[in-house]
């Protein structure tokens, strides 16, 4: 994304840049996006028919408005209030924040969803009359958008863990505009599988296959689970705020340099068949797999591993896993033996596959292989040496590509440069803080943390005694 006038030095950067990128908001002929720029009612007309498209056909043109088709379209299927007037007129007007209120109000309604409108403010009697800027917008959208797409994105997992994948691909394609919102591994199986009509249906779908091998495989953490994440107290403090995303680390940060390896090597041997691009796996080539780590340990018994970093200054921060909006995997100590059983399931897939008349297109043939090692490249960092198996740790490891990565603001102490991360996509929710046995300024801690949404109750002090190793 590249505007005149917006910057990724702004705040409110992320919101404009998704509502971009979903396509729900675009810039002018010159350049600009104008974030202090009104949007009209009719625009947010047919910003609401993109969220919500026509399951049978476009939306039908008007001569009287280029936004009435829009308009009556929303108001017919309840996305804006029956009485609020959508003639050629009103259709031209800013829209205002009382109106933004009820339209929005109108959807969760429609939606059976919760969400509480009022944190915007939207109803105060110095703003309830005030025209809502473009910036204003796309940070409500920015919001509530996954909450909104929530119906799209359940029934798209419910169709790939059922192996409907031809119907998965079709749901996708109709509401491409909550690809951003689905688990990141679909989305980057849905995007490598585009290009070449005649087969896309047929390649995703042995990309959902290989994808289910991990979850045959590998145990996934529940969602009424609590996981600890430990963390400094500066991190705690960007983690608290509003709108607070999770950063992924990639794999080049982890502290064990030979972590992966073992996969790697059993991978590269099982695979070294099928020629390019696994003939030429090197361990320390992966450059694309991004890791959030998590301890499964009740916060009474933390391992020092995960407690005692900031000698004893730290915290963990306990998160429901239901929270965090991707799968989260236990850590297997039992490698070898786990992970080959997930490799013979991998190259049955393959096989079958190269048996296809389609498996002659290279290109094909390529955008398959590329998946799979992408995929075997993320299961190699759910498993670990039984040595570490005090650790009981679990962790969340996606691919993400050049565009989603972000840069730190300067380089960490003792370091030379910045470091990158990718920060998750779904708003940080922290339920518990255990502070550390060496935190001083508790009592000034748990008053900003419960100015934060943490309740003094969720705040607890490390039992267990600091020794320095």
């Amino acid at each position: 994304m590249a505007f005149t006038d917006v910057d990724n030095t702004r705040s409110d950067w992320e919101a404009i840049d998704y509502c971009v990128e979903t396509g729900l908001l675009g810039g002018y002929p010159d350049g600009s996006f104008r974030p202090d720029g009104t949007i009209t009612l009719g625009e947010f007309c047919m910003i609401l028919s993109n969220l919500f498209p026509p399951e049978d056909g476009e939306i039908p043109r008007s001569s009287e408005h280029w936004a009435r088709g829009y308009a009556e379209y929303c108001e017919e299927n309840g996305y804006i209030p029956q009485d609020m007037e959508i003639e050629t007129e009103c259709l031209n007007k800013a829209l205002t924040y009382k109106q933004l209120h009820e339209i929005i109000s109108c959807i969760l309604v429609k939606k059976t969803i919760s969400f509480d409108l009022d944190q915007f403010g939207f109803l105060r009697e110095d703003i309830v009359h005030r025209e809502i800027t473009r910036v204003a917008l796309a940070k409500l959208l920015y919001k509530l958008l996954p909450r909104l797409g929530a119906d799209v994105v359940s029934k798209i997992k419910t169709l790939v863990y059922k192996k409907s994948y031809d119907a998965a691909f079709e749901a996708i394609s109709k509401n491409e505009v909550y690809k951003n919102l689905l688990p990141l591994d679909i989305s980057y199986a849905y995007d490598l599988s585009l290009g070449k009509n005649q087969v896309d249906t047929l390649l995703f779908s042995y990309m959902m296959r290989v994808m289910q091998c991990k979850r045959c495989v590998f145990r996934k953490v529940s969602g009424c689970t609590r996981v600890f994440h430990y963390t400094s107290l500066k991190a705690l403090e960007c983690l608290t705020q509003t709108d607070a995303r999770l950063h992924l680390s990639p794999v080049a940060y982890l502290n064990d340099p030979t972590e992966g390896d073992l996969g790697l090597k059993l991978a590269k041997k099982e695979f070294s068949k099928y020629g390019v691009p696994f003939q030429d796996w090197h361990f320390g080539d992966i450059t694309d797999v991004y890791i959030a780590s998590f301890s499964l340990h009740e916060r009474e018994s933390i391992p020092m591993w995960v407690h005692y970093g900031d000698s004893g200054k730290g915290a963990m921060a306990g998160i429901n896993v239901s929270d965090l909006g991707e799968d989260v995997y236990e850590v297997t100590y039992q490698t070898e033996k786990q992970f080959s059983k997930y490799l013979e399931k991998v190259q049955f897939i393959m096989d079958e596959f190269l048996a296809l008349p389609e498996a002659e297109d290279e290109e094909t043939k390529k955008q398959l292989f590329h998946f799979v090692k992408a995929s075997v490249e993320q299961v190699c960092y759910l498993c670990k040496d039984e040595y570490y198996s005090y650790e009981k740790e679990a962790r969340i490891v996606l691919i993400r590509d050049l565009e989603k990565i972000k840069t730190e603001d300067k380089p960490r102490e003792n370091e030379v440069f910045p470091r990158i991360y990718v920060p998750m996509e779904g708003e940080m929710k922290i339920s518990s803080v255990t502070l550390g046995p060496l935190v001083s300024s508790r009592a000034a801690i748990t008053l900003a943390l419960a100015k934060r949404g943490i309740p003094p109750e969720a705040i607890h002090e490390s039992k267990v005694p600091y020794h320095p190793m």
